[in-house]
């Protein structure tokens, strides 16, 4: 043993270690797997992580991971790509022009859809947490269905109100992006591919018995009109039609079951 004093080794806080080694580029790679109430609890654990967590970058990366499917039905929306280019321009001038409300002057320069990376990529600085929250919040209503509902539509018709229910929730969500990059065309365009979807939901809703068209499409910012109310007679002919022939196979199904006792 050597005689003398020792050399002090200096205490390192483990807490402060890992904190230092928590940077944006971690926090982007972590985020993805982790929900809001889970960043939530992550950013009240030391203000610089709560700092770092609420960068821009990490939710725009959390847009990309957790509401792909809506970004994909945006990107389908603008063929002509000019979405991601008008709003690439008004992110990177940080002012009003970009869009101008109608994105058409871009889409002769483009090929192709945009990319999800290039549309999130497009949203103007420091908006993509509040997208995020809004994407997050988006709902179905006023097409929502109680459990004891579900028991009025027959096996087919429930797989086609989750089909268009689900539909209906992401184009939704893709107008909130749309709308924050200030494109007001693919609003637009986005607000008419709704509609067959909302006449779906509503011709479901009567075949329960609910009733109500009118203040369901109101609800859902579809103006009731002559051309609305053909497509959705149509629309309900064809249900009816399709449960008589339901009923009848499993009448079928039933008589034949009998016969073999």
């Amino acid at each position: 043993r050597l005689a003398g004093p020792q050399p002090r080794v200096p205490q390192i806080d483990a807490r402060q270690g890992m904190i230092a080694l928590l940077g944006s580029v971690e926090v982007v790679a972590i985020a993805p797997f982790c929900r809001d109430c889970d960043l939530a609890i992550w950013a009240g654990t030391h203000r610089a992580v709560s700092e770092t967590l609420a960068a821009d970058p990490v939710w725009r990366q959390l847009l990309l991971a957790h509401f792909g499917p809506a970004l994909g039905c945006l990107s389908q929306s603008d063929p002509g790509g000019s979405l991601a280019l008008a709003g690439g321009s008004r992110s990177s001038s940080g002012g009003s022009s970009g869009c101008g409300g109608s994105c058409s002057s871009s889409a002769s320069t483009s090929e192709g859809p945009p990319t999800q990376e290039a549309i999130v990529a497009s949203l103007p600085w420091g908006t993509a947490r509040k997208v995020y929250g809004l994407m997050q919040k988006t709902s179905s209503r006023p097409f929502m269905l109680e459990p004891r509902a579900r028991l009025l539509l027959e096996i087919h018709e429930l797989q086609d109100w989750d089909k268009h229910q689900q539909r209906l929730v992401l184009l939704r969500q893709a107008v909130h992006i749309a709308a924050a990059m200030g494109c007001k065309q693919a609003v637009e365009q986005l607000r008419l591919t709704m509609a067959p979807a909302t006449l779906e939901l509503v011709s479901l809703q009567a075949m329960m018995g609910g009733g109500g068209a009118p203040q369901l499409l109101e609800q859902s910012e579809l103006e009731w009109g002559p051309a609305v109310d053909t497509k959705l007679r149509e629309l309900m002919e064809k249900r009816l039609q399709r449960r008589r022939l339901w009923w009848q196979r499993q009448r079928e199904y039933l008589m034949q079951d009998l016969g073999w006792h």
